[in-house]
Order: structure tokens, then sequence, then C-alpha cells
């Protein structure tokens, strides 16, 4: 699975199990465990951290009561759900891989229409020349007479 997908797992993952409870490091993988089993464990972190950093997941971190200890709660937010129904980031892959093929196609339009434009500059400039020397031709040829 490539990452763009794993992405795109993790996020929807998030969603689709996001009214159950606020999801840890290891529920996230247990359900990932379960639904999904490409994303691999070492993964998963650095999925949510890419998540968050691009703005779709938000974290919460809590006191664990009776330690020292805080627990991190992962949760998708508005813009990832957003994000989702977009198709994720490998529909934005494919958006922005239409977008650079559209356009090379431009370019390469552009280039094509430039030659043409230049062919028929060099055509009209010898056929201006053509009708040049016949007018010419003509005038001298009613000089004589």
């Amino acid at each position: 699975m490539v990452l763009l997908k794993k992405l795109d797992t993790v996020l929807k993952c998030l969603e689709k199990h996001h009214s159950e409870r606020h999801h840890t490091l290891i529920s996230i993988q247990e359900i990932l465990n379960k639904e999904n089993p490409e994303v691999k464990w070492g993964e998963t972190l650095f999925i949510l951290n890419k998540l968050i950093k691009d703005g779709f997941v938000d974290t919460k971190e809590i006191k664990i009561p009776n330690t020292e200890s805080t627990e991190i709660y992962y949760n998708i937010n508005f813009e990832g759900r957003i994000f989702n129904e977009q198709n994720g980031y490998v529909g934005q892959n494919d958006e922005k891989n239409k977008l650079t093929a559209i356009a090379s196609a431009q370019r390469q339009a552009n280039s094509r229409m430039i030659t043409l434009t230049r062919w028929i500059a060099i055509a009209t400039c010898i056929a201006a020349v053509y009708y040049f020397l016949e007018i010419l031709k003509y005038l001298l040829s009613q000089c004589e007479h």
C-alpha cells in the first residue's frame, strides 16, 4: 500500500470511529489491525503526526489520574472530514497529476502554435516578395510599351 493511501486509510478510520470515543495511538492501531492490516504499527504514529501537521487531526493530552503520566488522544477535525469527502491525499495527488498533464499538453499546444505562426509568417513574407516582384514586372512591362 502506498503512503498516500495509508494516510487516507488512517484518516478514514478516525472519521469512521470518531463518535465512539477519543482514540489513543494504541486504540487506533487496534482498529487498523482489524480493518486495514496494511498499516503497520511503526507507521501509525508517523501518519498521525503528518495528519496533525496538515491540520486534519487534533490532539488532546489528558493526565492519567493518580499518576504523573499523560495520554494523547487523537480526533479527526472538521477540516479532516472535508478532506476525506474530497478523496483525501490520493484524490489530491490525482488532481495534481491531472493538472500537470493539462499544463504539459497546453505547453505543447502553445509550442506547436508558435511554430505554425512562424511558418505562416515566413510563407506570408515569401508571398509578399513574389507579388511585389509580379507587380514590379507588370509595371516595367507597361513602361516599355
